[in-house]
């Protein structure tokens, strides 16, 4: 996918120096796209471990 000219980069600076830059959306090139909560984000069997 080519960028959008009007598209910007979404970077974020860490504190200790590292810099990640945000992957491109579908949603970033076709306007008015519903979105969809992830069905996994609350299911156990996918939980995060801390």
């Amino acid at each position: 996918m080519a960028s959008s000219p009007n598209s910007k980069p979404k970077i974020v600076t860490g504190p200790t120096g590292y810099i990640l830059e945000d992957v491109p959306h579908l949603s970033d090139y076709v306007p008015n796209l519903p979105t969809y909560p992830n069905p996994l984000q609350d299911n156990p069997a996918y939980s995060v471990v801390k």
